[in-house]
Protein backbone atom coordinates (compact mmCIF):
# COMPACT_ATOMS: atom_id res chain seq x y z
CA UNK A 1 0.00 0.00 0.00
CA UNK A 2 3.06 2.53 0.03
CA UNK A 3 3.51 1.80 -3.53
CA UNK A 4 0.34 2.30 -3.88
CA UNK A 5 -0.42 5.80 -6.28
CA UNK A 6 -3.63 7.94 -6.22
CA UNK A 7 -5.18 8.07 -9.73
CA UNK A 8 -4.36 12.28 -11.02
CA UNK A 9 -7.25 14.07 -11.11
CA UNK A 10 -7.47 15.52 -14.04
CA UNK A 11 -6.08 19.19 -13.88
CA UNK A 12 -9.32 22.21 -14.33
CA UNK A 13 -7.54 25.32 -15.46
CA UNK A 14 -9.52 28.03 -14.22
CA UNK A 15 -10.54 30.99 -16.76
CA UNK A 16 -9.09 33.77 -15.22
CA UNK A 17 -8.75 37.25 -16.85
CA UNK A 18 -5.07 38.53 -17.59
CA UNK A 19 -4.27 41.80 -18.52
CA UNK A 20 -3.04 43.27 -21.94
CA UNK A 21 -1.50 45.93 -22.25
CA UNK A 22 -0.23 46.19 -25.84
CA UNK A 23 -2.15 45.03 -29.46
CA UNK A 24 -1.05 42.07 -30.84
CA UNK A 25 0.35 41.89 -34.51
CA UNK A 26 -2.86 41.10 -36.30
CA UNK A 27 -4.73 43.86 -35.03
CA UNK A 28 -2.05 46.58 -35.44
CA UNK A 29 -2.05 45.12 -39.24
CA UNK A 30 -5.85 44.93 -39.21
CA UNK A 31 -5.09 49.05 -38.25
CA UNK A 32 -2.57 50.17 -40.10
CA UNK A 33 -4.52 48.74 -43.59
CA UNK A 34 -7.80 50.32 -42.65
CA UNK A 35 -5.74 54.00 -42.33
CA UNK A 36 -4.25 53.15 -45.59
CA UNK A 37 -7.62 52.23 -47.34
CA UNK A 38 -9.19 55.49 -45.51
CA UNK A 39 -6.62 57.76 -46.78
CA UNK A 40 -6.41 56.53 -50.35
CA UNK A 41 -10.58 57.05 -50.31
CA UNK A 42 -10.24 60.38 -49.08
CA UNK A 43 -7.23 61.71 -52.01
CA UNK A 44 -9.48 59.94 -54.43
CA UNK A 45 -12.64 61.62 -53.26
CA UNK A 46 -10.65 65.44 -52.41
CA UNK A 47 -8.13 65.31 -54.94
CA UNK A 48 -4.45 66.07 -55.02
CA UNK A 49 -4.93 69.70 -54.84
CA UNK A 50 -6.69 69.16 -51.57
CA UNK A 51 -3.12 67.30 -49.66
CA UNK A 52 -0.70 69.92 -51.66
CA UNK A 53 0.43 70.06 -55.31
CA UNK A 54 3.30 67.83 -55.42
CA UNK A 55 3.28 67.79 -59.33
CA UNK A 56 5.86 71.39 -59.24
CA UNK A 57 7.86 69.91 -56.41
CA UNK A 58 8.04 66.21 -58.53
CA UNK A 59 9.19 68.09 -61.61
CA UNK A 60 11.62 70.08 -60.35
CA UNK A 61 13.26 66.74 -58.53
CA UNK A 62 13.14 64.63 -61.31
CA UNK A 63 15.05 67.54 -63.62
CA UNK A 64 17.22 67.98 -60.64
CA UNK A 65 18.27 64.63 -60.73
CA UNK A 66 18.71 64.92 -64.76
CA UNK A 67 21.15 67.30 -64.22
CA UNK A 68 23.13 65.83 -61.51
CA UNK A 69 23.44 63.02 -64.10
CA UNK A 70 24.51 65.30 -66.75
CA UNK A 71 27.04 66.76 -64.76
CA UNK A 72 28.01 63.01 -63.48
CA UNK A 73 28.55 61.96 -66.57
CA UNK A 74 30.44 64.74 -68.25
CA UNK A 75 33.04 64.24 -65.70
CA UNK A 76 32.95 60.74 -66.22
CA UNK A 77 33.16 60.07 -69.56
CA UNK A 78 34.83 63.59 -70.71
CA UNK A 79 32.39 64.18 -72.97
CA UNK A 80 29.95 67.35 -72.93
CA UNK A 81 26.64 66.23 -71.67
CA UNK A 82 23.33 68.45 -71.01
CA UNK A 83 19.82 68.61 -70.56
CA UNK A 84 17.67 69.94 -73.55
CA UNK A 85 13.71 71.19 -72.97
CA UNK A 86 11.19 71.64 -75.35
CA UNK A 87 7.57 72.17 -76.57
CA UNK A 88 5.60 70.21 -78.70
CA UNK A 89 2.33 71.47 -79.41
CA UNK A 90 1.44 67.65 -79.73
CA UNK A 91 3.02 66.09 -76.58
CA UNK A 92 3.67 69.21 -74.25
CA UNK A 93 7.02 69.77 -72.93
CA UNK A 94 9.59 67.70 -72.55
CA UNK A 95 13.73 67.75 -71.52
CA UNK A 96 16.15 65.12 -72.51
CA UNK A 97 19.28 64.03 -71.13
CA UNK A 98 22.17 64.26 -74.07
CA UNK A 99 25.57 63.54 -74.67
CA UNK A 100 27.04 65.55 -77.23
CA UNK A 101 29.92 64.74 -79.47
CA UNK A 102 32.34 66.61 -82.23
CA UNK A 103 30.23 68.18 -85.13
CA UNK A 104 27.20 68.92 -82.65
CA UNK A 105 26.14 65.22 -82.88
CA UNK A 106 23.42 64.78 -80.04
CA UNK A 107 22.83 61.35 -78.50
CA UNK A 108 19.84 61.03 -76.38
CA UNK A 109 20.05 59.53 -73.19
CA UNK A 110 16.81 59.93 -70.93
CA UNK A 111 13.42 61.67 -72.36
CA UNK A 112 10.53 62.72 -69.65
CA UNK A 113 7.34 64.21 -70.52
CA UNK A 114 6.37 66.83 -68.16
CA UNK A 115 2.65 66.04 -66.44
CA UNK A 116 0.07 68.40 -67.84
CA UNK A 117 -0.54 70.05 -64.42
CA UNK A 118 2.44 71.67 -64.28
CA UNK A 119 3.99 74.80 -66.07
CA UNK A 120 7.23 75.27 -67.27
CA UNK A 121 8.63 78.41 -68.02
CA UNK A 122 12.63 79.35 -68.59
CA UNK A 123 14.45 81.45 -70.73
CA UNK A 124 17.16 78.93 -71.87
CA UNK A 125 16.35 75.68 -74.19
CA UNK A 126 19.22 73.78 -72.67
CA UNK A 127 22.27 73.59 -70.01
CA UNK A 128 25.71 71.82 -70.99
CA UNK A 129 28.43 70.60 -69.28
CA UNK A 130 31.94 70.13 -69.79
CA UNK A 131 34.38 67.56 -68.53
CA UNK A 132 35.13 69.17 -65.13
CA UNK A 133 31.03 69.57 -64.54
CA UNK A 134 30.82 73.05 -64.72
CA UNK A 135 27.70 74.73 -66.49
CA UNK A 136 28.53 76.01 -69.88
CA UNK A 137 25.89 78.82 -69.06
CA UNK A 138 23.10 80.27 -66.24
CA UNK A 139 20.46 78.19 -66.75
CA UNK A 140 16.82 78.64 -64.54
CA UNK A 141 13.61 76.90 -64.96
CA UNK A 142 10.37 77.47 -62.89
CA UNK A 143 7.65 74.96 -62.40
CA UNK A 144 4.54 76.15 -61.78
CA UNK A 145 1.59 73.95 -60.13
CA UNK A 146 -1.79 75.12 -59.46
CA UNK A 147 -1.17 76.06 -56.00
CA UNK A 148 2.75 75.93 -56.13
CA UNK A 149 6.11 77.02 -57.88
CA UNK A 150 9.85 75.38 -57.70
CA UNK A 151 12.51 76.91 -58.77
CA UNK A 152 15.58 74.61 -60.45
CA UNK A 153 19.06 76.82 -60.62
CA UNK A 154 22.33 75.69 -62.28
CA UNK A 155 25.00 78.40 -61.35
CA UNK A 156 27.43 78.72 -64.49
CA UNK A 157 31.29 77.74 -63.45
CA UNK A 158 30.05 76.11 -60.27
CA UNK A 159 29.31 72.69 -59.74
CA UNK A 160 25.69 73.62 -57.49
CA UNK A 161 22.28 72.77 -58.57
CA UNK A 162 19.74 74.31 -56.61
CA UNK A 163 15.78 73.79 -56.26
CA UNK A 164 13.54 76.33 -54.20
CA UNK A 165 10.11 76.54 -53.23
CA UNK A 166 9.13 80.47 -54.55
Amino acid sequence: MLNERKPKRPAVRLMCRTRRTAMSLVELIVVVSLLGIFAGAAMMRLGRSTFGDTGAKFEASVLTNAISLAQASAVRTGQTHGVVLSRSQAIGNVWSTVRRESGDIRHTIDEHLVHTDVEVVTQQSEVWFDFEGHGTAPFTVVFRGPNRQYKVDVVPFSQSVRVNEL
